[in-house]
């Protein structure tokens, strides 16, 4: 609770938005789309469809930092933009947080899904400058780019 708390407080008071949990309020939706049950999400949106006030880009980071693949192809073939900035103080895009996450998975299913590797985060990092900064070893086909 003192977590959420602080995060909510760092979040709203000094970066002018939540922190980037999963998209608020916690949702079945988001819930699904984290750990990767598209079963789930069609079900669920078969029943009442997808929403600005669902926050689909909220989704779609939520499962690029999740690694939950098959829900960013599923989110994106809902026309969720996966170049979209978030509204974080670092303004990243997907990809930048399932690089930052780690995410292999999630990496793959958004470049092949139209993410532009490209873009710049707020500071004006691109993600080839974070990966060469990172521990982390990415496969063959993320060095593509």
């Amino acid at each position: 609770m003192r977590c959420r708390l602080l995060c909510f407080w760092v979040g709203t008071a000094l970066l002018g938005s939540a922190c980037l949990g999963p998209p608020r309020p916690f949702s079945p939706l988001a819930e699904a789309a984290g750990r990767n049950d598209v079963a789930a999400m069609k079900a669920m949106l078969a029943a009442a469809p997808l929403t600005r006030a669902d926050d689909p880009h909220g989704l779609l980071i939520w499962a690029a930092r999740n690694g939950a693949a098959d829900a960013i192809v599923f989110l994106a073939s809902l026309g969720v933009d996966v170049n979209e900035l978030d509204g974080g103080g670092n303004r990243w895009t997907p990809l930048q947080h399932a690089v930052h996450k780690e995410q292999s998975a999630a990496v793959r299913a958004l470049l092949e899904n139209g993410a532009d590797p490209s873009l710049t985060d707020h500071p004006g990092a691109i993600i080839q400058g974070r990966l060469a900064c990172s521990s982390w070893r990415p496969t063959a086909w993320t060095r593509r780019w």
